[in-house]
């Protein structure tokens, strides 16, 4: 939040106060909620964290947790039952602001209290001051530094320091001044005119790296109160581009006469300088008289790119969208909110990557132990020969030896076989002693073999969540791998998304060879209506004949794709032997035969939404659903299938099949039911 838009937020704020504070809450470490009534009840988010410090009204404030955190219990103790009754930015539109509050009865300064909010970024802070300007406590509190503040109780309370000036003047001399430093031959080159820095200046970049930045983060070296949407669309309304690293010197006529050190010159009209000096002063002028025209800018997938306090060229395709009521807060509300989204959604990533990566690593650890385990199983073979030769040979062992050396007539060469014995068994004994050895072995070699499949599967269905993560676009893809992964006993930190199954059992289970996802219903469960299809959310695409083919996001989808949705004469696809999702070409009754075209664009489905989707060519199978099952206790999205044929077709993106929208996903599933009515036996 830059300082223009912060000084439209506090004149709104301004205009509805005073407000009396009913109630303090503090729902996350670095957000505070204060309830306010003002005729009507309004909530006042202050956000002072590092990567997105903000201060706004809201109108669906954070879930609180079940117990206040001590900063709360002191801002309640203080502030509840109070008045806010001024709110007031620093100076040059800095990005702090005091909140005054008085208690009721006669206002007196000393019987005041203040909440200075510094939404400076990594300094963020929020800081609770008596009548006196003394810290009472702060947010987070920071120790004295050389060089630095302090913000401990019981110190008087100082400002963070002041930013540089503003820009006054001639807006052409201004202009030009600007160019020549993106062009590195003004202010930034040894000009004796150029402002320096004030101290504990907090402009982006520094001096050294300004020549190879864009032009728009050279720009607020010289002007930060725009941040980087005004200061990109002033560039472009002076026809220079926002992003170039090298404004061409030739593009615009020095503002100086005589070379870099001589006196200014008005540019001439339509000059990029005049322009440029021109949109800057009229913004900070604006800003002063309070004439702000907020906007939320939109890209053109809609999603919410920006927040200025004017308005400023979208990107390609995108649009600006205003508050109906022209309240700053709603536009707050709405790209904040999406902001949040996306870092929690970046952050569940995170923690699910690192979930599975950690798993997968485990269970490929146990699966190498696993082999070792059936290596040395299958090396008891010796055993059962030894207890023969022993009984075949008995007359010929010494009583007593240690070891004895016999004709082993397994060899095919006759060479001898050197065993060694008990000296305190007879050979019988000794024989039978081998013949136990070796049915231990046996025994212990089938186990090995089913606990080796069970850490294969193991393994398979790890490498099959890890594709589902690498695939979910949306944070609904995320909360379904979290919650499988809680279901399966892999991820205890989302317990909350488990909906059910066998929380906590993380061993090995029996399972089918592909990997999918599912609720583990059972056929007989499925709606013929296509409800659970419109519900999970699938992939959807339109088959070159109109046929409806349908994928699965992640494996619990799978499940429900086989288990729920698909017909007996639908056709199932999967990527041979590699994790990817399940797919159905949807068949309008059973007699319909699909056509090569609608199975190949099927396949090419199945094959891009799998591991192999970089791969030349893909081998797809394909069988009738009525022929895949999922076997009792398999794992989410572990099927068996026979009857099966293969296709191999590259999974090309441009070779996919249209994209269907839900709407028309759900036109093609109508259609679908219908033709099932006609034609089902």
């Amino acid at each position: 939040m830059n300082g223009l838009l912060l000084a439209a937020v506090v004149q709104e704020l301004g205009n509805l106060l005073p407000a009396r504070v009913e109630r303090v809450y503090q729902p996350d470490p670095h957000v505070l909620v204060l309830r306010l009534y003002a005729g009507r009840e309004l909530n006042l988010l202050i956000s002072a964290d590092p990567n997105l410090p903000r201060l706004h009204l809201t109108a669906r404030p954070p879930a609180n947790p079940p117990a206040p955190p001590a900063f709360c219990m002191l801002l309640r103790k203080h502030l509840e039952s109070l008045r806010l009754v001024g709110a007031r930015q620093g100076p040059e539109f800095d990005r702090w602001l005091w909140l005054d509050f008085a208690a009721p009865g006669a206002d007196e300064p000393a019987r005041r209290l203040h909440l200075a909010v510094e939404l400076l970024d990594r300094r963020a802070n929020v800081v609770l001051l008596d009548g006196q300007g003394r810290i009472l406590d702060a947010l987070r509190r920071v120790p004295g530094s050389p060089g630095g503040r302090s913000l401990l109780p019981g110190i008087p309370y100082e400002p963070p320091p002041p930013p540089s000036p503003l820009p006054q003047g001639d807006p052409a001399s201004l202009g030009c001044r600007w160019l020549e430093a993106l062009t590195g031959a003004g202010p930034d080159a040894e000009d004796p005119d150029a402002v320096a820095p004030a101290a504990g200046d907090r402009r982006e970049g520094g001096r050294g790296r300004t020549r190879s930045r864009p032009a728009w983060r050279r720009l607020l070296q010289h002007v930060p109160v725009l941040g980087r949407e005004l200061a990109q669309e002033a560039l472009r309304r002076a026809g220079i581009d926002p992003g170039t690293a090298a404004v061409n010197p030739g593009s615009h006529v020095s503002g100086k006469a005589g070379g870099t050190n001589g006196p200014s010159v008005p540019a001439p009209a339509g000059h990029p300088g005049a322009t440029l000096g021109a949109v800057v002063l009229g913004w900070l002028d604006a800003a002063r008289e309070g004439r702000f025209d907020p906007v939320l800018v939109r890209d053109g997938e809609g999603r919410a790119v920006a927040l200025a306090p004017f308005p400023v060229t979208p990107p390609a395709g995108g649009r600006l969208e205003r508050d109906e009521h022209g309240r700053v807060w709603a536009l707050c509300d709405r790209f904040y909110r999406q902001r949040l989204d996306e870092v929690a959604r970046d952050r569940l990533r995170q923690q699910l990557e690192q979930i599975v990566r950690e798993a997968l690593a485990r269970a490929r650890r146990r699966l190498e132990a696993r082999q070792e385990d059936l290596r040395r199983a299958e090396e008891a073979e010796p055993y059962r020969i030894y207890g023969e030769l022993l009984t075949a040979f008995a007359g010929q062992v010494p009583r007593g030896a240690r070891q004895v050396e016999l004709p082993n007539y397994y060899d095919p060469e006759g060479a001898t076989a050197r065993i060694p014995l008990d000296p305190a068994l007879s050979p019988q004994e000794n024989a039978q002693r081998y013949f136990r050895l070796y049915q231990k072995a046996k025994r212990g070699r089938q186990q090995a073999a089913e606990l080796l499949q069970a850490a294969r599967e193991e393994v398979a269905y790890l490498e099959s969540v890890e594709h589902a993560l690498a695939e979910a676009a949306t944070a609904g893809d995320l909360e379904a791998v979290a919650a499988e992964l809680a279901e399966q006993g892999y991820a205890a930190a989302f317990p909350h998304l488990a909906a059910g199954g066998e929380g906590g059992r993380r061993g090995p289970r029996p399972g089918g060879r592909h990997p999918g996802s599912g609720t583990g219903t059972q056929r007989g469960g499925r709606t013929p209506d296509g409800a659970a299809a419109a519900a999970a959310g699938f992939l959807r695409y339109r088959g070159p004949g109109g046929e409806l083919i349908l994928a699965g996001r992640n494996n619990r989808q799978n499940d429900v794709l086989v288990t729920r949705v698909a017909n007996p004469w639908d056709i199932w696809l999967h990527a041979r032997e590699v994790p990817g999702s399940h797919v159905l070409l949807r068949l309008p009754h059973r007699e319909a035969v699909p056509s090569p075209a609608a199975l190949e664009a099927a396949a090419r489905v199945a094959a891009h939404h799998s591991k192999a989707r970089w791969s030349g060519q893909v081998a797809v199978d394909y069988t009738e659903a009525r022929h895949v099952r999922k076997p009792k206790g398999a794992r989410p999205g572990f099927v068996r299938y026979e009857h099966a044929r293969t296709l191999f077709v590259s999974p090309d993106p441009d070779g996919l099949p249209p994209r269907l929208d839900p709407v028309a996903a759900g036109s093609a599933e109508a259609s679908g039911r219908q033709a099932d009515g006609a034609g089902g036996a």
